[in-house]
């Protein structure tokens, strides 16, 4: 599934500038996001932690568990983000089920580079 080509024409469209921030760490998050154009990068205190281009889904985790943003997301460049709201969410899944499986997919990836950045932080300790 094509996620930009998905939600080319969505109406929920978020556009920023270079150098905005799109939410913080510590924000409550009630919505999750599409790239679809443009660069950002997602920093936790400061630090980088990945660069967003067009197709990538960020702010999935508070949306899902309503838990305070773990992330910041700052523009590198012009950005327009499509925001999907838990309603929509939800609707996605039951109208296109290969949308929960991109999500679970851009999850475990994180999850899998944050075992990876665990394991060097640990691997440095011995």
């Amino acid at each position: 599934m094509d996620l930009v080509a998905h939600f080319r024409n969505a109406r929920k469209v978020v556009s920023l500038p270079g150098g905005a921030v799109l939410f913080g760490e510590g924000d409550p998050g009630t919505a999750m996001y599409v790239l679809l154009e443009g660069s950002a990068a997602v920093t936790m205190r400061g630090n980088p932690l990945e660069i967003l281009k067009p197709g990538s889904i960020v702010g999935e985790l508070s949306m899902l568990d309503g838990s305070p943003r773990s992330a910041t997301v700052l523009t590198r460049s012009p950005c327009r983000f499509v925001a999907i709201e838990p309603d929509e969410f939800d609707l996605l899944i039951r109208e296109t089920p290969g949308f929960a499986r991109i999500v679970m997919r851009a999850m475990a990836d994180r999850l899998r580079r944050t075992n990876e950045r665990v394991q060097k932080a640990y691997d440095t300790r011995l």
